[in-house]
């Protein structure tokens, strides 16, 4: 999975995810910075027992 972050001013705004949304756990597989000052991460959904 690729996930963008951008740093943000918290304040007042529409959040992307809801109250409802689903917590799934993640495990970091990769970071790695990018030319343009931003960094690359990678993280998997491990697999369900």
């Amino acid at each position: 999975m690729l996930l963008g972050i951008a740093p943000v001013i918290l304040g007042a705004g529409n959040p992307h995810f809801t109250e409802r949304a689903i917590a799934r756990p993640l495990e970091l597989i990769e970071t790695r910075p990018i030319d343009s000052g931003g960094v690359l991460i990678r993280y998997r959904v491990p697999a369900t027992v």
